[in-house]
């Protein structure tokens, strides 16, 4: 649990909100800092949008989820399309 609270820390000093489904094995800050690196040197990786903007790309109406599970089937689903 430390590891994932300190990998969640980590991906909040990138200052803004991030949506993401991750999977780490042994992570650490040296590791998570590597992926922040190297995330931003590909610039194609990401994009950052508006909740206006995801929730019309998703066609939702809210910016509320119900559960983790709904999150990351809506993101796939649209990263799908």
């Amino acid at each position: 649990r430390h590891k994932i609270l300190d990998c969640m820390g980590d991906l909040a000093l990138i200052g803004v909100p991030v949506l993401a489904h991750l999977y780490a094995r042994k992570p650490g800050h040296e590791l998570n800092n590597m992926l922040m690196n190297k995330l931003f040197a590909e610039r194609e990786s990401w994009s950052y949008i508006t909740i206006n903007e995801f929730n019309a790309m998703t066609g939702r109406n809210q910016d509320v989820f119900e559960t983790e599970d709904e999150i990351s089937e809506t993101v796939l689903n649209s990263v799908a399309s």
